[in-house]
């Protein structure tokens, strides 16, 4: 009875073995993630998971400079960038990626090439501010120092439906240049708060909560604490993260791009905004303080230009379009809206100035207007 049991447990074990077997060296061949290699037998793709897809993009493609950052720079062109700046680059930007995300890569990407010349970085200022970093296990071990482990990875299921055709996620993207683009998913959503509103419904639960937008009075003050500034965990986020790579690499440019939001995320009251505006204040006048201290750095910032207060740039509250993007080049590439010592204060009040002056009657009025239902407090 035992043996018999014994039996067929070994069969359950070991019977499904030949076809994993099978399966892995099938995808050792097919190697959508390039992992291995460049394409054999098919067409050259991408998969739509960055975080997955740029080991093989970054062992496989020729580069001397990066682009990386989260959604806000996903629009960033390449191929404009290598022709704007003479440099020959890859966009490694994914949606929502945590500071410790970005390590993982930027690091993976030095070791395999000594030769960087440039980093341009978006600096996320809502994400300093949330002190949060993300489980990277599902695909950290594809950027060790272990050549073998990353086979593993074919085991997720989502490739084996990519093998039975069930979906497209590893072939959609074909154009190295585009392959992290969104522009065209969400386009319908510029060109002003009506089409914020016409497609609220299909993005019920992204978009901020209509009905609590209200007149709000944006006071900063002067006494936060520390505690509630959190400072220190702000830093060491960056320190931890992102200035560790800085002076490890003293030969590469690193320009940091300061993201855009627009004016109606800071004018709206939703929480304390006086404390958020205090701690943004706070950390961005420190980072320009301490990459001062850094030859190879520079911090640029767009917030004092006119860009945020036309809410047609916009598909939601933070998130620019292109045209956005093509001007982070063009002044890497002119050296302008570049934040130091002696510009920080200046900036920063007129910073605070623009978002005092904004008026969101005409959103409350069409938030009315749309939703008869919606009652705002004044």
């Amino acid at each position: 009875m035992f043996k018999s049991y014994k039996k067929f447990v070994l069969k359950v074990l070991f019977i499904p073995l030949p076809f994993i077997f099978i399966y892995l060296i099938y995808m050792f061949i097919y190697d959508p993630l390039m992992l291995y290699h460049k394409p054999w037998f098919r067409a050259e793709s991408f998969d739509k998971d960055s975080r997955l897809a740029n080991q093989g993009i970054i062992k496989n493609y020729s580069f001397d400079s990066i682009i990386i950052g989260s959604s806000m720079l996903e629009n960033s062109s390449p191929k404009k960038a290598s022709i704007l700046l003479d440099e020959r680059f890859i966009n490694i930007s994914s949606p929502g990626l945590y500071f410790n995300e970005r390590a993982i890569f930027l690091n993976y990407a030095f070791f395999k090439n000594k030769n960087i010349k440039r980093v341009v970085y978006s600096l996320d200022l809502t994400m300093i501010l949330d002190l949060a970093t993300r489980d990277t296990k599902y695909f950290d071990f594809l950027y060790d120092d272990n050549y073998y482990n990353d086979i593993l990875v074919y085991l997720q299921k989502r490739f084996l439906f990519c093998v039975l055709n069930i979906n497209d996620d590893c072939s959609k993207n074909k154009d190295l240049d585009s392959r992290t683009f969104w522009i065209n998913d969400v386009g319908h959503r510029f060109g002003g708060f009506d089409n914020w509103l016409k497609s609220s419904k299909r993005y019920k639960g992204t978009d901020f909560a209509f009905e609590k937008i209200r007149h709000s009075k944006f006071i900063i003050k002067n006494d936060y604490s520390e505690k509630q500034v959190k400072m220190k965990q702000m830093q060491n986020i960056l320190k931890v993260y992102l200035f560790k790579i800085i002076e490890k690499n003293p030969q590469t440019d690193f320009d940091i791009l300061i993201p855009s939001y627009s004016r109606l995320f800071y004018s709206i009251d939703n929480g304390d905004r006086g404390l958020y505006f205090s701690r943004i204040k706070s950390i961005l006048h420190w980072i320009v303080l301490e990459t001062s201290k850094y030859q190879n750095v520079k911090i640029y910032g767009f917030d004092d230009l006119d860009y945020a207060d036309d809410i047609a740039n916009y598909r939601d509250l933070t998130h620019y379009n292109i045209d956005m993007n093509e001007i982070q080049l063009m002044a890497i590439k002119n050296q302008t809206n570049i934040l130091t010592k002696t510009n920080i204060e200046e900036y920063l009040e007129n910073f605070e100035n623009k978002i005092r002056k904004y008026n969101i009657d005409e959103f409350i009025k069409a938030i009315k207007k749309y939703f008869p239902e919606v009652k705002n407090e004044n």
